[in-house]
């Protein structure tokens, strides 16, 4: 305020309206030769040079555009990810690189979202582990039912469609005794990151208590499932592990939060579609008591 209103005459030396810059960083690594810096230091030196004031006083460059990082896309900050590895197996410096920025810039809507996600569910403890291109989901959790009633729902194969969201399709492909194949499709979504999967897999079944599934066919290169289902004094213990490989490199801390998410919402939708069918169950029942009394 006090340059504004005394020193106008300041106003044309300035470059972008402030006496200097905020601070910023730029770090990288690369096998980038010395003559390419120098070129980019002499650039750099011939612009500062031609902007001299009339004291011969230089002007502080400001930094790139828009606040904190460069723009997305630019010729020193590509982001495109490249998945190419070199010849001893390892992701090239370049790849690593571009790959952690855009981990970061994935992981801040996660992040600030994840403290505001429902509280719903939040009993369902899942746990999801990473070791080398194997994911491992570990879930764990109880539902108020019988055996019988969660096992009707966790294998309604025909209708699941209706009751998990991220499902678009799902259906009963063959039936042959205690094994079933099935065809699922849909789209996991959470904050920026759509996932779209298909898989057909195999079912083998143990009434009431086992539910074993293997992958046949989809856009993962493994994927095998185990629940089994206990009785615990009036409550069904669920406990799953689902082993996968997917075609596609998956980042690891954005990986394991879109992953617990969408194992969590899933199996919670089923819960809530068990204690919803209970409950319609146990209003029938009474209606039924009801009209037998009356009559």
């Amino acid at each position: 305020m006090i340059r504004k209103k005394n020193y106008p005459s300041i106003r044309k030396k300035l470059w972008g309206g402030a006496l200097w810059s905020p601070s910023c960083f730029a770090g990288s690594c690369g096998d980038a030769p010395s003559r390419s810096s120098a070129s980019t230091s002499n650039s750099s030196r011939r612009l500062t040079d031609r902007r001299k004031d009339a004291y011969g006083v230089r002007p502080i460059l400001p930094r790139p555009e828009g606040r904190g990082l460069p723009r997305i896309g630019s010729n020193h900050f590509p982001i495109q990810a490249n998945t190419s590895r070199n010849g001893n197996g390892l992701f090239s410096c370049n790849t690593m690189r571009n790959a952690s920025f855009l981990l970061f810039l994935w992981s801040m809507p996660f992040m600030a979202g994840s403290s505001a996600d429902s509280p719903t569910g939040r009993d369902i403890e899942v746990q999801v582990s990473m070791v080398g291109e194997n994911i491992i989901i570990d879930l764990n959790f109880a539902v108020t039912a019988s055996q019988q009633e969660v096992w009707d729902v966790l294998t309604d194969f025909d209708g699941m469609a209706d009751f998990v969201s991220n499902l678009k399709e799902s259906k009963i492909v063959s039936i042959s005794e205690d094994k079933l194949t099935i065809f699922q499709s849909g789209t996991a979504t959470y904050g920026p990151i759509r996932y779209p999967f298909e898989s057909t897999r195999e079912v083998r079944l143990v009434p009431y208590h086992k539910i074993l599934t293997h992958l046949i066919s989809g856009n993962m290169r493994k994927l095998e499932g185990t629940t089994y289902l206990t009785d615990e004094a009036g409550l069904t213990r669920v406990v799953h592990r689902t082993e996968a490989i997917p075609k596609i490199w998956i980042p690891a801390v954005v990986g394991k939060m879109f992953i617990e998410h969408e194992v969590r919402e899933q199996f919670n939708e089923m819960r809530n579609e068990v204690i919803r069918r209970k409950g319609a169950g146990l209003k029938e029942r009474a209606e039924k008591n009801t009209v037998s009394d009356d009559q």
